[in-house]
């Protein structure tokens, strides 16, 4: 009997690579939003947006990332 590759079972006739995330798979999802530093939410509208593609995703969360950071403004110490 032949073994059955399970990812081609289970994923409509194409099969994962390394190099994409499986959004159906909790414990991917967890691993990919501890690994890029984002929640798993904007892990999955970041797939939504760019596809499943690591190195696509950790573009567009880097980039998201950057446009939310804003530099605090400087106070003088010695302002009235």
């Amino acid at each position: 009997m032949a073994a059955i590759n399970v990812y081609r079972a289970l994923g409509a006739g194409r099969a994962l690579t390394r190099e994409e995330i499986d959004t159906g798979r909790d414990h991917e999802v967890r691993y990919w939003s501890a690994r890029l530093g984002c929640s798993a939410d904007e892990l999955k509208s970041a797939i939504r947006v760019v596809g499943r593609s690591v190195a696509r995703v950790r573009a567009y969360v880097a980039r998201q990332r950057k446009q939310m950071v804003r530099p605090v403004p400087r106070l003088s110490r010695f302002a009235s």
